[in-house]
């Protein structure tokens, strides 16, 4: 299954691979050391100013919750995570594409 998601002009289409756990749909984030997926419904809410959301790591016993914050870039398709603690460094991913 996946998600056509219109980024900057009505021309730039980006499809993200859902992933489903739990009959919860996920986004897969990419470059991390670890496989993370973030739920489509949170997804939803990043804008601009860094939000403090869940993240999911999935291991051999299910997903596992982690705070972080998380913002975008206008026009872009890339997040920008940083880990719990407020005072660390942003870095940036991508989701993972059709």
């Amino acid at each position: 299954m996946s998600l056509a998601l219109n980024i900057g002009s009505s021309s730039n289409t980006v499809e993200y691979k859902c992933y489903t756990f739990d009959n919860e749909q996920y986004y897969k984030i990419i470059g991390m050391k670890d496989s993370y997926f973030i739920n489509i419904v949170d997804y939803a809410k990043i804008t601009l100013n860094q939000i403090s959301l869940e993240i999911y790591e999935y291991s051999n016993s299910g997903l596992k919750k982690i705070k972080s914050y998380i913002k975008s870039m206008e026009n872009s398709d890339i997040l920008f995570v940083a880990g719990p603690k407020i005072s660390t460094h942003f870095k940036m991913y991508d989701l993972e594409k059709n």
